[in-house]
């Protein structure tokens, strides 16, 4: 059963590989580069998310008057970051699993190259719960949907973790940049 879920995802992955071959040359082709790419959305996820932390407010109240002064305010650079920040989340998330399809069924994961694997998808399960927090901080409509519809498991954990700490349950209740960034600072 392994074999032939293998054997059609090679068929999926190589039809296109041969075109981006043909148009880009070996070298060049994304799809022979995944891994990279997505490191390389991730830095510009961390650099925008360091610049947009620095005005970001941490407050329920705040949070939506420094995201508009970024936005309408300091268009030039604020605006640039938002979006640079959304698409390249977006762009890491998408070759991150495609990276891993792709390792999985051309059975990369074997010999040598066993350690990353196993350092490689748990990576992944850092990754998805920033993705979800992420989408909190903006609180619009897609917050709310991303927020009730997220695994059961993540709702468990959390209750948990913190059922015998009411001040920490109100804290993430009124501050949900908390969930997002660990590290919290005074406005």
């Amino acid at each position: 059963m392994l074999g032939i879920i293998q054997k059609t995802g090679q068929l999926i992955f190589e039809l296109p590989q041969k075109w981006l071959d043909r148009a880009f040359g070996n070298s060049l082709n994304p799809l022979r580069h995944l891994g990279s790419l997505t490191i390389f959305f991730l830095w510009i996820v961390l650099v925008s998310g360091i610049w947009i932390t620095i005005f970001f407010k941490t407050s329920v109240v705040g949070a939506f008057e420094s995201v508009e002064y970024m936005t309408v305010d300091q268009w030039y650079l604020g605006g640039v970051m938002r979006s640079l920040h959304r698409y390249a989340s977006d762009a890491a998330i998408v070759t991150l699993v495609l990276h891993i399809l792709k390792e999985f069924v051309f059975d990369r994961y074997r010999s040598a190259r066993w350690f990353s694997w196993v350092t490689g998808v748990p990576l992944l399960w850092l990754i998805i719960p920033l993705g979800i927090t992420g989408y909190w901080l903006v609180w619009d409509q897609l917050a709310p949907m991303s927020k009730w519809h997220a695994p059961q498991a993540f709702r468990t954990l959390e209750e948990e973790l913190i059922s015998n700490h009411k001040e920490l349950i109100e804290f993430k209740k009124e501050n949900r940049y908390a969930n997002h960034l660990p590290v919290l600072r005074e406005h």
